[in-house]
């Protein structure tokens, strides 16, 4: 049934064409969700966790198998299961697996997550975008597939809302359940949520300027805040899942306390956090990290005031089993056990690393700053060499090749300390990356460049595709193009004159200046430009193969 709007106003949200999903993550690719990342984090506190190279992962919730199977493209010695809870959507991921060609995925329908004995234990289990999303029973079978079906080291990944965070978010939730709750058509619920939200914004806005002053004041400026900040987070190309989170049927925060005690209740415990950065007090400032020193002696409890002073909404909790050992001092010992990159920049010149002077690195907002030689040099080696990923004991030698003098052995032992303990600290600060699987990617372009298989096949559907390293890139027209024709046949002139071609038959539109480009050596020098740029680009991107 379709509803006629109450709300005539312009918004900046541009509706998609396909139907939104039941479920507001099961589409989507989670880098989180890497195997790799969440050996890693076992790592560091003293679990040998499987080998991700042959690993048993399930993936509960895999929605059309996008995720899964980008997964499972890197790690053909691995097997995977997904199970998915809508008959329509576990067709649609096995047709899609079929399609990619992949042997080592099984996706399977169990409508209330019940799965047989016979399916099997796991290394790792994924549920994300799902727990919160569900009723409780199901997220109760959720816990209890971990409970049955994880090894002894076997790590669960699953995310979830979270208050206090949500607190805020659920006022907008109940914004958009009112007003679209007559309405049947998904296209419309979408494109009368971004309306409500538009108009939402600019009332209160000229409310709360209207009111400036008074008792209500700040009552409409906190509401005004939490708008604005939904209205940044869904964006201008309008975030289905974002606004999912809101029409979907169910939405079921918690805090992250009784998330543990939850999983506790199933022989479970809480490992770690998928973004480890947030797990770490001394990123927060110095009368905060007393004052959690000073009464604060549990992780639970001191993960749970962090969340109170973010005022976090969400969260990705690795879980293991309860009689597994961890080492929660985290020992910088572990950290040569891993392979680290690093995409930071040195802020300094190359001349500062045998110098007595600070050198800094930067990533973003963050910043890492060091005057020992050895870790100055190791961290320019890795800047050099992203995304590629070093050894340890290779990164060590690397470094140790990098500075003027040779240390001799007790100065070499003190030195491998401080090396890996600068490394952890600045994977505290999303410095540096620890994996624990060798590199699948290629960082220096071929005569024929190829690129991944997965990477291509999306490339036909989507400008957006999905590299080795599980992670997610946005291509421009151009990008696309090029991608497709990188199946390891063509040298470069093969690649221009293909380019040249799409040219020509109108598929390619080239501009320089203003003007469109169609032929003569205009046409080619502009191609040859943005091939040599964009092949660079790819590159760097841990999508090339070959």
């Amino acid at each position: 049934m379709k509803s006629e709007s109450l709300i005539n106003t312009q918004t900046s949200f541009v509706v998609p064409s396909e139907k939104h999903a039941d479920l507001p993550y099961s589409d989507s690719i989670f880098n989180q969700s890497n195997p790799d990342k969440m050996a890693a984090l076992a790592t560091l506190q003293g679990v040998k966790a499987t080998p991700v190279e042959r690993a048993r992962v399930l993936e509960l919730g895999c929605g059309n198998g996008s995720n899964l199977i980008s997964i499972a493209s890197n790690l053909p010695g691995g097997q995977f299961v997904g199970v998915e809870l809508t008959e329509a959507k576990a067709a649609e991921a096995k047709a899609r697996v079929a399609e990619f060609g992949l042997k080592n995925v099984e996706i399977k329908h169990f409508a209330d997550f019940e799965l047989p004995a016979h399916v099997g234990e796991f290394d790792y289990i994924i549920a994300n975008g799902i727990f919160s999303w569900v009723s409780t029973e199901l997220q109760e079978k959720i816990l209890q597939v971990c409970q049955k079906h994880l090894t002894e080291k076997g790590i669960a990944c699953i995310s979830y809302n979270t208050y206090p965070g949500w607190h805020f978010r659920g006022a907008v939730r109940g914004m958009v359940q009112y007003y679209t709750n007559n309405i049947s058509e998904p296209q419309d619920k979408l494109q009368q949520a971004g309306a409500l939200l538009g108009f939402m914004c600019q009332g209160v806005n000229l409310m709360a300027q209207q009111t400036e002053g008074l008792a209500s004041d700040n009552g409409m400026k906190a509401l005004d805040a939490t708008l604005q900040e939904e209205v940044k987070q869904i964006g201008q190309t309008f975030d289905v899942e974002r606004m999912s989170e809101h029409l979907c049927e169910f939405n079921q925060p918690l805090y992250f306390y009784q998330f543990v005690e939850r999983a506790g209740q199933h022989g479970l415990k809480y490992l770690a956090e998928a973004e480890f950065a947030t797990m770490l007090v001394g990123n927060f400032p110095e009368p905060i990290r007393a004052a959690f020193s000073a009464v604060v002696n549990d992780i639970v409890r001191t993960e749970q005031y962090m969340d109170f002073l973010r005022n976090r909404s969400f969260r990705q909790t690795l879980l293991c089993r309860v009689k597994l050992p961890l080492d929660r001092s985290l020992p910088p010992g572990n950290v040569t056990n891993l392979l680290i990159a690093s995409p930071a920049k040195p802020v300094e010149d190359k001349a500062a690393i045998n110098s007595a002077q600070p050198m800094s690195f930067q990533n973003g907002g963050a910043n890492f700053t060091s005057v020992e030689p050895v870790v100055k040099a190791a961290l320019y080696h890795l800047c050099e060499i992203w995304p590629k990923a070093e050894p340890f004991e290779q990164l060590l030698r690397q470094a140790f090749a990098g500075v003027e003098s040779a240390p001799d052995d007790v100065r070499t032992q003190e030195l491998r300390e401080r090396l890996a303990n600068d490394l952890l600290l600045a994977f505290g600060v999303n410095m540096v990356e620890f994996r624990t699987k060798e590199d699948s990617f290629v960082t220096t372009l071929s005569e024929r460049p190829r690129a991944s298989d997965l990477a291509r096949r999306q490339s036909l559907e989507s400008h957006l595709v999905t590299n080795q390293l599980h992670e997610t890139l946005t291509l421009d027209v151009f990008s696309l193009h090029l991608l497709r024709l990188l199946d390891g046949s063509r040298d470069r002139q093969a690649l221009l004159l293909e380019l040249t071609k799409l040219v020509t038959d109108g598929i390619l539109l080239v501009h320089r200046d203003g003007q469109q480009i169609t032929e003569g050596s205009p046409l080619t020098d502009a191609l040859t430009e943005s091939l040599d740029e964009c092949l660079e680009k790819l590159s760097l991107s841990a999508v090339l193969v070959g």
